[in-house]
């Protein structure tokens, strides 16, 4: 079965799949999780091979079986896509296999995919949002090298120490990334919505979606929901649903006080001598010593503990940023970054798909972001163009073909003199990182990314009623592709041979407001701006591939703001 199945998803991507094969690959993949792993494996090599191909076939080094090089790179000729019905029917059974699998995975009682045409991805109605309880409902899942918390806020005094991790370009964490700090606050917030502030010097590790290890120092946890594990050298502590603080000092001695709700304090001995578990209320205080033992505390001092991190100083300003309006968690919290999935609209916490980076994601129809109190929703352009949903309005845009597809999520990042100064490791895709880093140490305030092709949608209407009435948008866009770092590893010109290009549209209610089309690297820095009507409610921010190719077209914004009509109080980072 599995290799029939193979030979049918091959002949999908070649273009040379029936209808009633498309069909039976969808029936079998809902039906069969092993047959998911196949579709993920050979689309994932198909998509390396189709630009490899010409490469290995030059150095004479293919060691894949030359057909299968030869039917994968035929999907991406050297021709221009529109001159190819080849190129465009296998790149629509990519979108459709892609969106199969999606679908089945993400939102199993979703209309099959493969049934829809493009069209009808695109104009699905955007009015009737699920039902998001909180910002923080992802799928929470509990998979090594997911992102099970992230870096929201840190404070002026901020000194990192030498065990701290290298941290992922949007500051979320995986398990064992070890937040080490010598003076100031940070404040790391789970996927699961649970808070810590921790307080230098102090030495943190995340070991899990819902726990984590205090190897010096002292926090404050924040968790609204319980079943969430601390452990230190000397003991474990369960919250169940509370506001907290533990100190380890020197002696390995741990000092845990309830300021509301209830934990349960145990030794991490397990020795006959170790007390039993306690459980402690508000305003009990507790000490865990090496040995085992469990000492209550009478005049414990809370002082010692940071429960809410120093709000911001505000001053007055005439343009509020799109960085901090898209890194909101409400009108009254901003967060340093945020990653926005174009597959569900909500908090991307997953981990990458492929070795070099979050992978591709494939049109789904308008996603309405109801966790945001700015951002409307995200959307993926349907491979065969058409009309497009781009608001939960049902405002749409009649828009060229594309490849129907975007890299990763869509992301916000502030700039923050503090952490731009350490050396991060991560993957973004061929060499993307590098140009990301340079252009947020040269912004002011921050930027957003958007790869080909996907859009953002800005709820003006939410922006007012937070007391903001913007009458112009203005921001700074590049491209970020770096073909030319790659060059010298392109000795069969593929990369050469390529135009790597991307339009930026902004859309008011659907309505083309500016535009910059054909936008190159070499380009360098292009100002676009519009005004905005008090009557107008959408704001969009569109980033589609120019020449129907969108490898490297990372498009990015750069200091984003909307202008003001009325200076307002605005907070100071």
């Amino acid at each position: 079965m599995a290799t029939q199945f193979t030979d049918a998803l091959f002949r999908m991507i070649d273009g040379t799949a029936s209808e009633e094969e498309v069909r039976s690959l969808q029936r079998a993949m809902e039906a069969d999780r092993s047959l998911r792993a196949e579709y993920l494996r050979v689309v994932a090599l198909s998509e390396e091979l189709a630009e490899l191909a010409s490469a290995q076939d030059s150095k004479g080094n293919t060691v894949l079986p030359a057909s299968l090089v030869q039917s994968v790179a035929e999907t991406k000729p050297a021709a221009p896509p529109t001159t190819s019905n080849t190129f465009r029917v296998g790149v629509i059974a990519l979108a459709i296999v892609a969106s199969v699998a999606l679908i089945v995975m993400l939102i199993p009682s979703a209309m099959p995919v493969a049934l829809r045409s493009g069209d009808e991805v695109g104009r699905q109605s955007a009015t009737s949002k699920v039902a998001i309880p909180s910002q923080s409902t992802t799928v929470v899942t509990d998979q090594p090298g997911d992102y099970v918390a992230s870096i929201i806020g840190v404070t002026e005094d901020l000194v990192w120490g030498e065990n701290n991790s290298q941290p992922e370009f949007l500051l979320r964490c995986s398990r064992d990334t070890c937040i080490d700090i010598r003076s100031g606050l940070v404040e790391l917030e789970y996927a699961t919505s649970a808070r810590l502030i921790l307080r230098g010097p102090c030495e943190f590790v995340v070991t899990g979606q819902r726990s984590g290890q205090l190897n010096a120092g002292t926090l404050t946890g924040i968790v609204d929901q319980d079943d969430f594990q601390l452990t230190t050298p000397s003991a474990v502590v369960v919250d169940l649903g509370t506001r907290f603080g533990v100190r380890l000092n020197q002696q390995n001695e741990t000092d845990v006080h309830v300021f509301d709700g209830e934990v349960r304090v145990e030794s991490s001995k397990t020795n006959l001598t170790a007390s039993p578990a306690v459980s402690l209320t508000r305003g009990m205080s507790a000490r865990v010593r090496p040995g085992g033992t469990i000492q209550r505390l009478v005049d414990s001092d809370a002082s010692q503990f940071t429960t809410v991190m120093p709000p911001a100083a505000t001053s007055r300003s005439s343009a509020v940023s799109l960085v901090d309006l898209c890194n909101a968690t409400s009108d009254q919290r901003t967060r340093l970054a945020t990653a926005i999935s174009v597959a569900t609209g909500l908090l991307d916490n997953q981990a990458w798909q492929r070795p070099d980076g979050p992978g591709h994601f494939v049109s789904h129809g308008y996603r309405a972001t109801q966790w945001h109190p700015f951002v409307d929703g995200v959307f993926v352009p349907p491979g065969d163009g058409g009309l497009t949903v781009v608001d939960t309005e049902n405002h749409q845009i009649d828009l060229p073909a594309s490849t129907g597809r975007t890299w990763g999520p869509i992301w916000i990042r502030r700039r923050v003199e503090r952490l731009e100064s350490l050396p991060i490791k991560d993957f973004w895709g061929t060499l993307t990182l590098q140009p990301l880093l340079d252009r947020l140490r040269h912004s002011d305030i921050g930027m957003i990314g958007i790869h080909s092709n996907a859009g953002l949608t800005i709820d003006l209407d939410a922006v007012r009623q937070a007391g903001m009435v913007a009458d112009e948008f203005v921001t700074i866009v590049s491209n970020a592709e770096n073909k030319n770092l790659k060059v010298k590893d392109d000795p069969s010109g593929f990369l050469t041979k390529r135009r790597f290009s991307v339009d930026f549209s902004v859309l008011v209610d659907g309505v083309l407001r500016d535009e910059i089309r054909d936008l190159k690297r070499e380009d360098g820095h292009q100002t676009v701006r519009c005004s905005i009507n008090e009557s107008d409610r959408f704001l969009t921010l569109l980033s589609t591939d120019h020449d129907q190719f969108d490898g490297f077209d990372h498009l990015v914004l750069i200091d984003p703001v909307l202008q003001l009509a009325e200076p307002v109080d605005l907070p100071v980072f």
